[in-house]
């Protein structure tokens, strides 16, 4: 009786300080509210005060840690002494600290059912406190510090494959040299990592790790960026390239300005969401939770249904059949693996719920521009007047665009050098915005641009050139026109390019996955968008789409019972990422793009769509294992209490049993996937 009563008491006075805690707590948050004044003022202290915020709660997570590692070695502890006590029976009152110890240790479980059984309700926790207040209550002190010793185990693991991961998760992303060589004066110093500013010049030898985002103002390298786009092949910089930290050069020397610095960093800001990445609760975790709560209520039935027909120890060893906080614990597991192999492969999930939502898709949506097809054209055709030949026309061109940056200037200086044409030098230029250019070279004056500026110029138009002006309106291209003289020498077509491999990789998702509707969504007109989804095998199309109207496509497609995965890049697309239940975007989207979006292909194309769609299919199936695994234990431990006598000692040792294998599939993707992260 006396152990009894200590048990009891020790756990209404535990649920009392609690309560009493949570409650202050309650009103001191509100009190705030209702002081905190909405003024500038506020806003700057809240960014002061920041900082503190981030250690505070690095605090709070190494004091949880703690709290776990010493509950569990008090359960070692409660063990060890109600072991000895069953083998030497003089040493029975050792039963008491170890019922004392277990009190102790499981105070969180009995504090939270508590709370529970408060609003009236009964949960997992609730149950756990029923089963060790009976087992304490009977005095199975033995079996209590079993049963407590898996919950333990659980835990520990838990807590340790969490903090593994999270380490594996984000150090990827977290290495860089302690010293850096910076251009002071004009002379090389050595300068700490630390103390790199923004316009600071830096040095970086073949064999070295770039420390920071920046310009190349000198020199050209070899630089593999794996680590940050996904990209297996090196790629060549030179001045006027941009450079990212955390990226090796492979060959050269460059000197560099640097732009970013720090936290402000590219890696540094991707390290910062893969951060916030593990702290979410996904509904995954919450499907878990929610399986294991449904079966509480049954389970207590059972027992109940138990005890006239098998006695006490049966309706205990049916009590403990609950699966009870596994579902918990195996699912963040499962959840935060494939997370940490999807960054590694260079896919950033910030939304982790997005992977089990990806199984639901049955509707994908493209952006066009930037996303099916690259902001820079190509030139598809050249079309020449009198006595003109293509390479002439183009050279001319080309040297008339020669200083412009826009994507059709780019597109003809990129024919040009490919065909390697020699590039006569322009004299003077004068530009008419958003109509041409106006050049001189070789002592003829040129006049490079649209239709509506050779009209201007007062330039004739044949009218061959004329019919391909037509052609490419209805379908959608662009025609740059080139006049020497007051005279047309002809017209260059530029179309629009498709990214790479995008052809086959909407093939092979529409083949592999539950897709049964593709669309593009373009602001172009209807014909040029119809012939893209034609030559993609994409089914239906919305053209002459306003900026602001594509969310409303969206949610069109959603109150059709469609659910969707909208993938976007531009800043006319944040609203229509956030209304699509899963948004992908792409590294070198808008800001607003790769903000607003769930999932982001640091890859600046969609060839890792499709492994992400298989990712998502690979995680619910594994999830849907681990259900299985836990609940059979369950039914075993049911069928045997009812038919064969099993009692609390036997479920003890089949849950056990059912953990292990759940971790064991927990932890598989992680060498499934092995080589594919190599």
């Amino acid at each position: 009786m006396l152990i009894n009563s200590i048990a009891l008491i020790a756990i209404l006075f535990y649920g009392y300080l609690e309560l009493r805690k949570t409650k202050h707590l309650q009103m001191r948050d509100e009190l705030q509210q209702k002081t905190a004044p909405d003024t500038a003022m506020s806003q700057r202290m809240k960014g002061l005060f920041k900082d503190v915020e981030q250690k505070s709660q690095a605090q709070q997570t190494s004091q949880f840690q703690k709290d776990t590692q010493r509950n569990f070695l008090l359960s070692i502890v409660s063990l060890l002494l109600t072991g000895l006590a069953q083998l030497f029976p003089v040493l029975y009152p050792l039963n008491i600290l170890a019922a004392i110890l277990l009190i102790y240790a499981s105070r969180i479980i009995h504090i939270n059912a508590f709370r529970v059984l408060k609003r009236g309700k009964i949960n997992v926790n609730a149950l756990m406190t029923i089963t060790l207040t009976t087992l304490l209550l009977t005095q199975q002190f033995f079996i209590a510090s079993v049963i407590f010793i898996v919950i333990g185990v659980a835990f520990s693991i838990t807590d340790r494959i969490a903090y593994k991961t999270k380490q594996q998760f984000t150090r990827i992303f977290d290495q860089h040299p302690d010293y850096v060589s910076v251009l002071k004066e004009g002379e090389e110093v050595k300068m700490a990592f630390d103390e790199l500013q923004v316009d600071d010049r830096v040095i970086v030898h073949a064999g070295e790790m770039i420390p920071a985002d920046g310009v190349i103002t000198e020199g050209h390298a070899t630089v593999d960026q794996h680590l940050l786009t996904g990209e297996a092949q090196p790629i060549e910089k030179a001045t006027g390239d941009g450079v990212f930290s955390s990226t090796l050069m492979l060959s050269g020397k460059i000197q560099f300005k640097v732009q970013k610095a720090g936290a402000d960093t590219t890696v540094a800001k991707i390290k910062d969401v893969l951060k916030e990445t593990i702290e979410f609760k996904s509904t995954v975790q919450l499907r878990g939770e929610t399986f294991s709560e449904r079966l509480v209520k049954p389970i207590i039935v059972a027992s109940g249904i138990a005890y006239p027909l098998v006695g006490f120890p049966g309706a205990l060893a049916v009590l403990n059949t609950h699966p009870k906080n596994k579902t918990m614990v195996l699912s963040p597991i499962t959840m935060m693996n494939y997370l940490n192999i999807a960054s590694q492969q260079g896919i950033l999930v910030k939304d982790g719920q997005s992977l089990e939502l990806l199984s639901k898709v049955d509707t994908l949506v493209f952006d066009k521009t930037g996303t099916l097809t690259e902001e820079q054209p190509h030139v598809a055709n050249i079309h020449c007047c009198a006595d003109w030949d293509e390479n002439r026309l183009l050279s001319y061109a080309a040297a008339a665009e020669y200083k412009q940056t826009h994507p059709l200037a780019r597109a003809i200086l990129q024919e040009a050098t490919q065909r390697q044409l020699d590039i006569p030098t322009s004299v003077n230029s004068e530009c008419h915005l958003g109509y041409g250019l106006m050049v001189e070279m070789d002592h003829q004056v040129f006049h490079i641009g649209s239709e509506r500026f050779m009209r201007q110029e007062n330039i004739d138009i044949p009218e061959n050139i004329q019919h391909q002006q037509q052609q490419a309106q209805e379908a959608g291209y662009s025609l740059v026109m080139l006049a020497v003289d007051k005279q047309l020498a002809g017209a260059i077509e530029l179309r629009p390019t498709l990214r790479p491999g995008i052809k086959e990789l909407i093939h092979s998702i529409k083949q592999k996955h539950n897709i049964k509707h593709t669309y593009i969504i373009s602001g172009d007109h209807e014909i040029p968008t119809q012939k893209l989804a034609q030559e993609l095998n994409i089914d239906h199309y919305f053209a002459e789409v306003l900026p602001q109207d594509k969310a409303d496509k969206i949610k069109q497609l959603q109150d059709q019972g469609c659910f969707v995965c909208y993938v976007g890049d531009g800043i006319n697309d944040a609203i229509a990422l956030k209304t699509a239940q899963v948004s992908v975007s792409m590294q070198g989207a808008s800001t607003v793009a790769t903000d607003t979006a769930q999932i982001i292909l640091m890859h600046s194309g969609l060839k890792q769509l499709s492994h992400l769609f298989d990712l998502a299919k690979s995680f619910n199936k594994n999830m849907n294992i681990t259900f299985g695994i836990l609940l059979l234990p369950s039914l075993i431990g049911l069928t045997g209490a009812f038919l064969f006598g099993f009692d609390i000692v036997n479920t003890v040792f089949i849950n056990m049993t059912g953990l292990a294998l759940g971790l064991g599939n927990a932890v598989r993707p992680v060498f499934q996937y092995k080589n594919a992260v190599k």
